[in-house]
């Protein structure tokens, strides 16, 4: 039996939040799974243990503009895997993937912060597009996702499966004692989402500020998205 071969596209290769995380629990489960994934990105850290499960390719950016980069990392991931035939699931801004991690749209982004949008913005609006309308599957982290994927892009309900982000699994956020305290003159927004950090000291200041200024409900964002159940790659 031929032995599933996995590429995996991602921004930065590193400890962090968000999409940063997921792709190390990705090639984590995957080396359970005696697979060991190419990891193409723009960045790595080669002193994480989750570096030697993988095999490194170097998306090269180094020549484009900042501002640019996630706007033309497609193309420059496409030369540079050219040669591969392994299945691509896109943890970054990637076109034809067969596994495309949604845990974002920029029209529900703007929606949601009732902004119009800039050059910019309209770029990513298309970047969007072009992502989704050329993905086999799409795993959106929630519902509402789903729902933006569908109202706002276009895309077929079939093309898209829902899997929530886990539980928390910080310690901090279970021990209300070990986190820092908040300022007595802070004020945090009652019916409206916001973004604080993806940084966790950050993060954990607003967590135990929110009982104290809002009784809405609240959910750190910078979690690591759950593995897909068993995608059909």
């Amino acid at each position: 039996m031929m032995k599933l071969k996995i590429d995996i596209a991602t921004n930065n290769f590193k400890h962090g939040g968000g999409t940063e995380r997921y792709t190390l629990d990705l090639v984590k489960g995957l080396n359970r799974q005696n697979i060991t994934p190419a990891v193409y990105a723009t960045k790595f850290d080669h002193g994480i243990p989750e570096y030697a499960l993988i095999e490194p390719h170097l998306v090269d950016q180094h020549r484009t503009l900042k501002k640019l980069r996630s706007f033309l990392f497609s193309s420059r991931l496409a030369q540079t895997r050219k040669n591969s035939a392994a299945k691509l699931i896109a943890c970054h801004h990637a076109d034809y993937a067969d596994l495309l991690i949604c845990g974002g749209t920029h029209l529900g982004y703007l929606h949601h912060m009732a902004q119009k949008p800039n050059l910019l913005d309209r770029l990513a609006i298309r970047r969007n597009r072009s992502n989704y309308a050329t993905a086999k599957l799409i795993m959106a982290h929630s519902h509402m996702m789903r729902r933006e994927l569908v109202g706002l892009y276009g895309v077929p309900p079939e093309r898209i499966q829902v899997a929530p982000p886990p539980q928390i699994r910080n310690a901090s956020f279970h021990n209300p004692e070990k986190l820092p305290t908040c300022a007595p003159n802070t004020a945090l927004p009652t019916m409206k989402p916001f973004s604080c950090s993806h940084r966790p000291a950050t993060r954990a200041k607003v967590w135990n500020c929110l009982p104290t200024f809002s009784n809405i409900p609240a959910c750190p964002s910078s979690l690591p998205l759950s593995a897909p159940r068993s995608p059909a790659l």
